[in-house]
């Protein structure tokens, strides 16, 4: 089923970039790329899919991997924004995709399903990924966010710095450090990393940071 998904998929343009969990990437323009992953799992009642659609700012995503002190690598980082596949599809009155659209129960089902999951490709996730064409379509996306959780902070603090929003960037950033209260003092020290090499970065003064997160007292 994969071998089926990947020919179709690199016919329409995209490329392969992960092939033990398959994953493939649409770059329709110079600022940002499309990830689709299809996390697929065996089960004793057949094989479903669970399609991850992920919207990479490749700048973005660069300097979080740097700033978290990660390897950098073409594909390394994480996305600057993304939703299931599921998600989108129960947003347009559909549910329970991957137990009654990417459900393969048996080899002669192979085709049909392959057939159904590339259409909805096209009709819901293209729509979803075409939203996010540039780097403000993200920014305002990750804005609209009502309960970012702390990926999400960092990732909106830097594409607001590339932005040359350094206010917002540093509210996002104050955002970003807040969750370290409630850390582990491991976890808290990596978001403490993140921080530093952010305001290193981008030539930002520390004293410009507001409240607990200027003087540090987030970290135990």
């Amino acid at each position: 089923m994969v071998e089926a998904i990947a020919r179709r998929l690199q016919a329409d343009g995209w490329k392969q970039i992960d092939f033990e969990e398959p994953a493939f990437s649409l770059a329709e323009n110079d600022e940002v790329h499309f990830h689709i992953g299809l996390n697929h799992m065996s089960r004793d009642y057949g094989v479903a899919l669970f399609p991850a659609l992920g919207v990479w700012h490749p700048e973005t995503s660069r300097l979080v991997t740097r700033f978290c002190g990660l390897p950098e690598g073409p594909q390394s980082g994480s996305a600057s924004f993304g939703r299931g596949l599921t998600d989108v599809l129960n947003e347009n009155g559909i549910p329970r995709a991957p137990l009654e659209r990417w459900l393969v129960r048996e080899s002669s089902e192979v085709a049909a399903v392959v057939g159904v999951l590339l259409d909805d490709i096209a009709t819901y996730a293209m729509p979803f990924f075409r939203s996010l064409s540039t780097l403000e379509d993200i920014i305002q996306r990750l804005e609209r966010v009502p309960n970012r959780y702390q990926a999400q902070s960092r990732h909106l603090a830097v594409a607001l710095a590339l932005a040359d929003r350094e206010r917002d960037a540093i509210d996002a950033l104050a955002e970003f450090a807040g969750f370290a209260r409630s850390q582990s003092p491991q976890m808290a020290a990596q978001s403490q990393k993140f921080v530093q090499a952010f305001l290193r970065h981008f030539g930002i003064d520390e004293s410009r940071l507001p409240g607990e997160a200027a003087t540090g007292d987030w970290v135990s």
